[in-house]
């Protein structure tokens, strides 16, 4: 028998249709109360979708809708003073590669609980990896503090995507 090493990721899925509607017993089960929501400006309706899921249950310390492709360290910074200043007690992405990005740029420097809501097929938010953009140059990091501690995959959130985009690992040939 061969040998090997097997390192599973350190967060909890939750995986089904209409998943984000479980949000608020997820951050109950957590205690934690005082969310910051992160999205790219052109997802911000996503963000407010989730505002309103959590309004009747916690008080959403506020949503910063500037995540950007690369995460550049400008943003991060904002971000990061934004979510300082609302006192905000964990984190939630929802949205691609760009926003969890930023999501893991924050957890990896505050500690902050890291909830990751994909709505895309990125990937991000199932790697310990981190590209940052500074002054032009991208430079990544890997680190196991780095996976978000708890990804809801809400298949309805991703209903609203090509057809082309949702069956690209099926092979062309499987395509009719």
């Amino acid at each position: 028998m061969d040998s090997f090493d097997y390192s599973p990721n350190p967060g909890r899925v939750v995986f089904g249709t209409g998943t984000i509607k479980n949000l608020p017993d997820e951050l109950k089960t957590l205690r934690l109360s005082a969310p910051i929501i992160l999205s790219t400006p052109e997802q911000i309706n996503q963000a407010q979708d989730v505002e309103n899921i959590l309004t009747e249950h916690v008080k959403v310390a506020g949503i910063y809708a500037n995540a950007m492709m690369h995460t550049p360290i400008e943003v991060t910074n904002a971000a990061l003073e934004f979510a300082v200043s609302k006192g905000a007690d964990c984190i939630i992405s929802i949205g691609g590669g760009s926003t969890i990005g930023l999501g893991k740029a924050i957890s990896i420097r505050t500690g902050l609980y890291h909830l990751a809501i994909p709505t895309t097929y990125a990937g991000s938010e199932m790697t310990p990896i981190l590209g940052e953009t500074q002054d032009g140059q991208k430079t990544t990091r890997s680190d196991p503090k780095i996976f978000p501690r708890t990804v809801i995959y809400d298949v309805d959130l991703t209903m609203s995507l090509p057809v082309s985009l949702s069956s690209r690992s099926t092979p062309r040939s499987a395509i009719p």
